[in-house]
């Protein structure tokens, strides 16, 4: 039965779409119809793992950055999204950026309807290694870190030791 009210309606504003236009978002204007066929397109994220995290399943995503990117929020949106739905487990998104840069784009990522609503907000976590003290990975259980050290705060001199 959904189906055909789904049809009803699909059939109904097809043969009007401005007037329903008019009524959801008045001003508005059609420009064009899209076909509702949504394409998916392969994305490969840098690393996904899921994890144990407070007793939950959840995955955890990490993206590796050596230069800013202006649009690392919207990537790092589109892969949550994805792999949420694929996988149905929440994602946490991290970036590492690994030099300093000027264009690193801060969390959150925000999209707005042109009268200014929101319509998305996506919080991921940052991390610039450079800002890090050397001393996070001499610790028991973060061996596999030390070749980063050079990329953190007093790096240079830490790796003398």
């Amino acid at each position: 039965m959904a189906k055909v009210w789904d049809n009803i309606l699909k059939r109904m504003f097809a043969a009007n779409p401005q007037h329903f236009i008019n009524w959801i978002i008045p001003g508005a204007i059609l420009v064009r119809e899209l076909s509702p066929l949504l394409k998916t397109r392969d994305l490969e994220a840098d690393l996904l793992y899921v994890i144990l995290w407070n007793g939950k399943e959840v995955i955890l995503h990490l993206e590796f950055q050596r230069r800013g990117d202006g649009e690392m929020g919207k990537r790092l949106w589109e892969y949550n999204t994805t792999a949420t739905n694929n996988s149905g487990l929440t994602v946490y998104s991290v970036v590492i950026y690994l030099r300093k840069e000027r264009k690193i784009l801060e969390s959150p990522y925000i999209r707005k309807s042109p009268d200014g609503e929101l319509l998305h907000v996506f919080f991921y976590q940052i991390i610039k290694l450079w800002e890090l003290p050397t001393g996070l990975f001499f610790q028991p259980g973060m061996e596999g870190l030390l070749p980063l050290v050079t990329l953190m705060r007093d790096g240079k001199r830490s790796s003398m030791r």
